[in-house]
């Protein structure tokens, strides 16, 4: 019974911790991209990734915070970012 109330206190705090915690998220997806993969991030908060495009094709791209520069090599049937 001791255990039993232990591992609910244990719990009970894990859980306040959780939600004081403050946490931003930020959705983005290229224009036209059914499935968008991040991969890398850098200390600026450039997103590095890549998604599926029009007709399935997968490009990768490089969001800087305000655009998205598409990454296609010439030829290749897909390109990733990362």
């Amino acid at each position: 019974m001791k255990s039993m109330f232990a591992s609910i206190a244990v719990l009970l705090v894990f859980v306040g911790v959780e939600q004081t915690r403050a946490t931003d998220y930020t959705l983005f997806d290229p224009p036209g991209s059914s499935c968008t993969t991040p991969m890398a991030i850098d200390s600026s908060g450039h997103i590095l990734g890549w998604y599926v495009g029009d007709g399935g094709k997968q490009k990768g791209f490089l969001y800087d915070g305000s655009l998205y520069s598409e990454l296609l090599a010439p030829g290749a049937c897909a390109t990733s970012g990362n």
